[in-house]
């Protein structure tokens, strides 16, 4: 889980709380029922919009062109997994690399989150370790200084100036929240890119009701309230079992957090607030799936639904679960890896 929000909830939580629980642990303050997970989703990625990335025991419920590009591998480590920075004349951008390389590529796009998710970088490969043998898996996060008025189409358009940085082409994309906001305007324009998209707990169009939740986080975040914004977050995204079993955490998670933080992700919030790709999806040409929650409490299950049917892809919706979905649901990627196996 991750202080992401979206989807993170993209994946996003889990980056600050993996980070406080490897605290915890090392303090031997031990807990065999704590366990690590995205985004990213989040992506959850948490992520995946909010997207998030914490593997909880049990499951609980169960084209701008570049002109110069340079690569460089930054001197900071998330526990065991370096970070790597992208830098272009445009941008600078963190991501981290695992699984086999040379083999068929996936990017993770994680969801919107109040801290980066490369902190709990760990934790993500850990939870993604069913792709290990047969993908050489990256995750890319937002960029670092993202300007005011940053749009998701600015943002699907430095993820693809930083997948071609990277050499990526033709990749199998998992994103959640506002990552899979993103992984739509990539796969629909910037077809070289994508093979085949994952779109877990996102929408094609952020209607009112899911804007008022957004704008709801953006004022607790322009206050500097991040302890009402962890809490909304927190219950906005995650099931009622989960909150009781691990709300100290999720607070705990919100430490360290800095004035820089929350404006980077009022930007990026505010850039979902109007998002509207619903009538530019016929530009998919690649398989897809839409997962999702069916007591989803950001994006409405139809809107969900509606964004499978209009794409003419299989959509399918856990009972039970809500917005993190891809973080408490003990087969979700499972079911994306099998369905990315079906389309080679």
């Amino acid at each position: 889980m991750n202080n992401g929000i979206f989807l993170t909830p993209m994946v996003v939580w889990a980056a600050q709380i993996t980070a406080f629980l490897f605290t915890r642990l090392s303090q031997g303050i031990e807990n065999e029922h704590l366990g690590c997970y995205e985004a990213a989703h989040i992506s959850g990625e948490c992520a995946m919009q909010a997207i998030i990335y914490i593997k909880l025991p049990e499951h609980l419920l169960y084209n701008a062109d570049m002109t110069k590009t340079s690569l460089n591998t930054a001197t900071e480590n998330s526990m065991n997994t370096k970070i790597h920075l992208i830098q272009t004349d445009a941008f600078k951008m963190q991501y981290f690399r695992f699984g086999a390389s040379g083999k068929p590529p996936i990017v993770i796009i994680p969801g919107l989150s109040v801290k980066s998710v490369c902190q709990s970088a760990d934790a993500i490969v850990d939870a993604y370790r069913i792709f290990d043998d047969d993908y050489d898996v990256y995750l890319l996060d937002r960029r670092s200084d993202p300007p005011e008025g940053y749009t998701v189409p600015d943002m699907a358009r430095d993820t693809a100036a930083a997948m071609k940085a990277l050499g990526i082409y033709g990749a199998s994309i998992i994103s959640v929240s506002q990552g899979g906001m993103i992984a739509q305007i990539l796969a629909a324009e910037y077809p070289e890119l994508a093979r085949a998209v994952v779109l877990g707990s996102t929408v094609s169009r952020v209607t009112e009701r899911s804007a008022d939740r957004i704008r709801a986080w953006i004022d607790l975040a322009e206050k500097g309230d991040l302890e009402a914004l962890t809490t909304a977050f927190a219950e906005d995204v995650y099931s009622e079992q989960t909150l009781k079993r691990f709300m100290d955490v999720i607070s705990a998670s919100s430490q360290g957090t800095t004035k820089d933080d929350l404006r980077r992700f009022v930007i990026f919030a505010k850039a979902a607030e109007g998002f509207d790709f619903s009538g530019r999806l016929s530009g998919i040409k690649c398989p897809a799936l839409v997962l999702g929650g069916k007591k989803d409490k950001i994006f409405d299950e139809d809107e969900i639904r509606r964004l499978a049917q209009k794409l003419g892809c299989e959509a399918y919706l856990y009972e039970g679960y809500g917005h993190a979905v891809y973080d408490e649901a003990p087969d979700y990627l499972k079911r994306a890896y099998d369905f990315f196996k079906s389309c080679r």
